[in-house]
Parts: C-alpha cells; sequence; structure tokens
C-alpha cells in the first residue's frame, strides 16, 4: 500500500531524493543488476587506497557529511539499503509501508549507532548488505521491479547511492 508514509519516509530529503531518481527513466531489471556490481565495484576502489586508520577518521570525507568517515559512509549505505528492502516488500505485497523517522533522524540514528563499532563488523555488514539487496533485487518479478516506486528506491538505495 503506496501511502504517505514512503513520503514521510523521505520528509527532509523528499524533494532531492526525487529530483535525483525522479526525473530518471526506468532502467531494465538487467541493467539495474549490472549496474550495481560495476557501482559497488566502483565504491570498493575508491576507498582501496586508504588504509584503516585513514577509514575511521571523522570528516575523512567531504560528502554527505563533512564529520563523517569512510567507515561510518558505509554503515550509511547498509543500513538505507536493508530499509529499502523492508519498504519494498511492503510496497510489493501491498501492506502499509514500515515507520521510519525522517530522512535526517535516521541518518543520526545510523550514525550513533555504528560510531562506535568495529571497521572490520561494518566493512562486513556492508558486504552482506550488498548480496542481500543484489539477490533481493535480481529475485524481483519484472512486475514488480516495474512499480514506479520500487525502481526508484533500487536505483537512490544502490548504485545511485554510491556515487
Amino acid at each position: 500500500m503506496i501511502n504517505n508514509s514512503l513520503n514521510d519516509f523521505f520528509t527532509y530529503s523528499s524533494s532531492h531524493f526525487w529530483n535525483r531518481v525522479g526525473n530518471r527513466k526506468q532502467l531494465p531489471k538487467d541493467a539495474v543488476l549490472k549496474t550495481m556490481p560495476y557501482e559497488d565495484d566502483r565504491l570498493m576502489k575508491a576507498i582501496d587506497p586508504f588504509n584503516d586508520d585513514e577509514l575511521i577518521i571523522p570528516g575523512g570525507m567531504e560528502l554527505p557529511d563533512p564529520g563523517q568517515s569512510y567507515k561510518d559512509n558505509l554503515a550509511h549505505l547498509a543500513a538505507w539499503e536493508q530499509s529499502m528492502i523492508d519498504i519494498i516488500k511492503a510496497i510489493v505485497d501491498d501492506k502499509e509501508i514500515p515507520k521510519y523517522p525522517t530522512a535526517r533522524k535516521l541518518n543520526l540514528e545510523i550514525f550513533y549507532a555504528n560510531k562506535n563499532r568495529p571497521l572490520e563488523d561494518v566493512q562486513n555488514a556492508f558486504t552482506i548488505s550488498y548480496l542481500k539487496i543484489y539477490e533481493f533485487v535480481k529475485n524481483l518479478t519484472t512486475e514488480q521491479f516495474s512499480i514506479d516506486e520500487v525502481w526508484r528506491l533500487v536505483g537512490y538505495n544502490t548504485y545511485n547511492h554510491y556515487r
């Protein structure tokens, strides 16, 4: 059941979110399944030159938050991917969208929940999250994937989110 919960979920960044993905054309599912590992690989190659100490330095990244580290960003990506699975399941099952705080509040919760988490745990969680989300998208039917909110959420929370 696509309802205001989805809009509420993106309250903080709804215009940013829909401007980023709302004006794009839907990629075919097979193209998305090729793009996801390509962008994941690009992300991993971008952080590969950094040693563990550099990956946990606050302020190591300019975006999305100048006070965050690369580790923080990996935790952020994994959390959003897993939230996306819950939302898409609700959409395709025509159920109520799970309640989440605004994007700004959720991002803060993710940051504080993972702030003191060891780098290796965050890296493993990100890898597992990516594998889960890839399989999840792969197992969506063409009809399910074609639902407007579904393909947009997949794009925003996977390959577009990695950029």
